[in-house]
């Protein structure tokens, strides 16, 4: 899977948590989330999905702030876009290299 199939699979994933109403409230969103993969296969698409599901999850907690004005919105997106772009590096480097492990999804400094 290329790095912009990963990053369009984890805005899919997003997008289908926030029509389902999952969120993260702004009180507890974090900086950073650990992200486990030890019990997944990634050398089949089932453990590759499930990796990508976990990764959308977890930007969307480091990226939620539950504001609505235009400033926010913005700086959810370029949030979401850093950290998932960053996730699927990872993710990416792990599939590459067979290896069992965790990722850690960041907000950006910006």
């Amino acid at each position: 899977m290329s790095v912009r199939s990963t990053i369009l699979a984890l805005a899919a994933v997003a997008a289908s948590l926030a029509a389902t109403g999952v969120a993260v409230s702004p009180a507890f969103a974090a900086e950073s989330v650990v992200v486990s993969y030890a019990d997944l296969n990634l050398a089949n698409t089932a453990g590759r999905q499930a990796l990508d599901a976990r990764l959308a999850f977890a930007v969307e907690q480091v990226c939620a702030d539950g504001a609505l004005d235009a400033r926010s919105l913005a700086s959810t997106r370029a949030c979401r876009a850093d950290a998932g772009a960053e996730a699927a590096s990872q993710r990416d480097a792990a599939v590459a290299g067979g290896r069992r492990g965790i990722v850690r999804v960041s907000r950006s400094a910006n």
